[in-house]
């Protein structure tokens, strides 16, 4: 929700969502590609 700033609305939400996979399936085989969960952690030095 947040990513697509849809604050809550899930019409919203599948509307962006529809949006971002029609623009990455012009050069995204989406049968073929392999997708891993991460996470990214921000350390602060001193």
């Amino acid at each position: 929700m947040k990513f697509y700033l849809a604050d809550g609305d899930k019409d919203l939400l599948n509307e962006r969502l529809g949006i971002m996979m029609t623009s990455v399936g012009a050069f995204l085989d989406f049968d073929r590609i392999r997708l891993a969960a991460m996470s990214e952690y921000l350390l602060k030095t001193r």
